[in-house]
């Protein structure tokens, strides 16, 4: 394998993934609604006036911000099986090495999706805690999708 496995990010070519600010509403509405129900309670504050969401928008924006970053869908494509620079020259031999990688994060295959997709899960509350990896290794190319955190650990380990 080459020194340093060339990856591209790119959108999923059949495979829709929920984007940036979609996760980032996800947690800044959470975390805010927590904030100023929290805040309502310890300051005896009534939530009709407004005054408890003034609390709330910093930990709403910092949780946003931390869980878009963290927890946002990324998917990465690797060229396998072609003549390009630092590509994986065997599918086989690409796809034991991803499954060593996988297993080392604690994930196992657990099913197959249509269109190619092999779904790769942690144990019990782990898999509620990091989410599934899908992978698709199709026409010279494998196309991992998973959160942003546990796509960044797993290129390290193949690189």
């Amino acid at each position: 394998m080459a020194d340093r496995l060339e990856v591209e990010q790119t959108a999923a070519p059949t495979l829709q993934t929920v984007g940036w600010l979609p996760t980032f509403l996800y947690y800044f509405t959470g975390a805010t609604l927590i904030a100023a129900l929290s805040s309502a309670q310890a300051f005896n504050l009534e939530l009709a006036t407004g005054e408890p969401f003034r609390f709330g928008i910093i930990p709403g924006l910092l949780a946003g911000l931390a869980g878009a970053y963290f927890n946002r869908t990324v998917s990465l494509a690797i060229p396998c099986g072609t003549a390009k620079p630092n590509a994986v020259a065997n599918p086989k031999a690409f796809k034991t090495q991803l499954n060593q990688a996988l297993s080392d994060l604690g994930y196992t295959p657990k099913s197959e999706l249509e269109g190619g997709y092999q779904v790769y899960q942690r144990s019990a509350l782990r898999h509620w805690l990091s989410g599934s990896i899908l992978v698709q290794v199709a026409e010279g190319t494998a196309t991992i999708f998973g959160r942003a955190s546990n796509i960044k650990r797993l290129q390290k380990k193949l690189e």
